[in-house]
Order: C-alpha cells, then sequence, then structure tokens
C-alpha cells in the first residue's frame, strides 16, 4: 500500500482472475472500498497479465491509525457483470459481493504506514494551504499567498464575504470526511484562529460573527428613527463562553 503524490492510496498485487476481470476490494469488516483503476480519472479497476492496481480515496482509511495493520479481500468479477457506475454507486449487487469477499477469500494483510486524515486532508484542499497535526485528531491549515484559497480567505478577514461561504463549506467537508477538527488560522496572523469545523460541523466563524450581520445592522440603522438606544447583550460574548474543546484548540494554536 502506497501514497501517490496526489495522495491517492495504490494497492498492486496478483491475481488468477482472467484479463479483463473487474477488481473489487473490501476491508475485514465486510465495508467495500471505492477503487479506481486509474489515478487521473475514475475507471473500473480491471486485471491484466495476472496483476492489478487498485487507486483508493485516503479518507477510506481514516478509522485505521498510522502503523496499524488491515486486513484486504480482494477479487476479480468475470468481464462485463459489473458497471462502471456498480462500482462508483455501489448498487445492491456490488453490496452483496463486499460483504462476501471475507467469507470466500484470503485477506491480504496491509500496513498503514501513513496518516490517512492528513493525506484525505491534502487531497481535498490540495497545495492551497499548509497542513499542521496538532493532535491525533486536530489540524490546523494555514492558506498559502497567491493561491485561489488564500485570496478568499483574505478577502473575507477584510469584510468581502463573496466567496467565504464557500472557503467554509470546503473545510466542512473536509472535516467530515477526515473525521477530524479542522482550524482555520489568519493568514496575516497565524496564532489567530478564524473558523473551525468538526465532522462536518462547523464550531467557530469569527468572520460571519465580525462581519456577517453588517449589512442587515446598517439596513436598521437607515430605517430607525428612534434617538434611544439600548445596550445588546449577546455582543458582550466572551471568551469564558467556549467550549472546553474550543479551549484545547486556542492553546493547541499557539503552542
Amino acid at each position: 500500500m502506497k501514497v501517490q503524490s496526489n495522495n491517492l492510496v495504490k494497492i498492486e498485487g496478483t491475481t488468477s482472475a482472467p484479463d479483463g476481470s473487474a477488481m473489487i476490494i473490501a476491508d475485514s469488516k465486510k465495508h467495500g472500498l471505492l477503487a479506481s483503476g486509474s489515478e487521473t480519472e475514475f475507471t473500473v479497476p480491471k486485471a491484466k497479465n495476472g496483476k492489478f492496481d487498485l487507486y483508493i480515496l485516503p479518507y477510506q482509511f481514516v478509522d485505521y491509525k498510522k502503523g496499524s495493520t488491515i486486513k484486504l479481500f480482494v477479487a476479480g468479477i468475470e468481464s462485463g457483470k459489473l458497471s462502471k457506475k456498480d462500482i462508483s454507486e455501489p448498487t445492491s449487487k456490488v453490496k452483496k459481493l463486499y460483504k462476501a469477499l471475507p467469507d470466500n477469500f484470503e485477506a491480504s494483510d496491509q500496513k498503514v504506514d501513513f496518516d490517512a486524515k492528513y493525506n484525505a486532508l491534502k487531497y481535498f484542499l490540495g497545495n492551497e494551504v499548509e497542513i499542521h497535526k496538532s493532535s491525533s485528531n486536530l489540524y490546523t491549515i494555514l492558506p498559502k499567498e497567491d493561491t485561489e484559497l488564500g485570496d478568499q480567505v483574505t478577502e473575507a478577514i477584510y469584510g468581502d464575504l463573496t466567496n467565504w461561504e464557500d472557503v467554509t463549506r470546503k473545510i466542512m467537508v473536509s472535516s467530515g470526511l477526515a473525521k477530524a477538527t479542522i482550524v482555520l488560522l489568519n493568514p496575516e496572523n497565524p496564532s489567530l484562529k478564524i473558523y473551525t469545523a468538526k465532522n462536518a460541523e462547523e464550531t467557530y466563524d469569527a468572520v460571519t460573527e465580525a462581519f456577517g450581520d453588517s449589512e442587515e445592522a446598517d439596513t436598521d440603522e437607515d430605517s430607525d428613527t428612534s434617538d434611544d438606544t439600548t445596550d445588546d447583550p449577546s455582543e458582550e460574548t466572551t471568551s469564558d463562553e467556549e467550549t472546553s474543546e474550543e479551549a484545547d484548540i486556542d492553546e493547541e494554536v499557539t503552542e
């Protein structure tokens, strides 16, 4: 099992399946793994000259720690029995095949010699950020200069939220696939966090808190004919209200 430069996980091996057989793979829990026969586009992996190559998205290994050994089961299915759609969007037929693999085939022991969560984040966030592991399940990301994501984040911290939703959605989805907490750091002051997401859910958004209601506030001010003003208790929220996890994140980021 090898990690490619594009962070896909490659598994290669030998098989007695006839040439052209579609290759499928499952783990010992009978979970099928989505695998492609190419690292540049999705194709049905097939046997050729008694060999096969499988390219697997790294997020499918996030439940396994680096250094652990997992059992994988690979089998060849007669050519023409499985389509590209059968595998990319597993049908009931394919799911039954996955479940049958551990009962009918010999396991191949594979060592996970990489951080699957890190590689999953690298795959989905690309080279637009620097990724640092702060703890077993906490990763900080710092946008790089002269990248689309870096420009979008810089615009947001100065009040232009045009692309902020796209940025946060990308981080939330990545955190869910990696089953991790992601902390987005301020590119102009990396000691400050500006956004966090955990397991596909947003947990902190300093940008929206600072600028998200500015347009609405301006509208309210224009329509307000009263000279009376009152203090808004919600504006007095302090860091004391942070959850213990958020406090831990603050400590990790500043260390």
